[in-house]
């Protein structure tokens, strides 16, 4: 199972550096988990870079209804009592951003609950070494 960041899961969506192995890493993993938060950050990435991105009013909506198709497959992680047991103790020993900590503690949480391995994947080098630290296997996708 992979536990994937929104600082990773844009990258399905909009091309930029790392959005091949993304894709690529989606494609073959035996489960795809997200944090609830990941819905709101990706959709707000989305249609803040709509300009950026230069496609046509339908093109968009597609890539929407792909977001949204491929939302409905997602272990979504909720944020939760149980998820948010782990965020104290997150950002106290890593001092990482707020969302950060959340997707952190989302997948420290679901490893717990899962007793099984988990590979955690993010296009942010802070977040990654706090997962690191916390004994994740790690993919930073824009690494070649």
């Amino acid at each position: 199972m992979i536990f994937v960041d929104t600082s990773a899961l844009v990258k399905r969506y909009i091309e930029e550096p790392g959005s091949e192995k993304v894709r690529l890493l989606m494609e073959e993993a035996d489960g795809i988990a997200v944090s609830r938060l990941a819905y709101v950050e990706t959709l707000s990435a989305l249609v803040r870079r709509r300009k950026a991105i230069r496609v046509s009013d339908a093109e968009f909506d597609l890539l929407l209804q792909y977001f949204r198709a491929d939302w409905e497959n997602f272990f979504v992680v909720e944020m939760n009592h149980d998820t948010l047991q782990f965020v104290d103790a997150v950002i106290e020993k890593h001092a990482l951003r707020g969302a950060d900590s959340i997707h952190l503690s989302t997948a420290l949480c679901l490893r717990n609950a899962a007793k099984k391995g988990i590979t955690f994947i993010a296009s942010d080098a802070e977040l990654l070494a706090a997962a690191h630290r916390e004994r994740f296997p790690t993919i930073n996708p824009q690494d070649s």
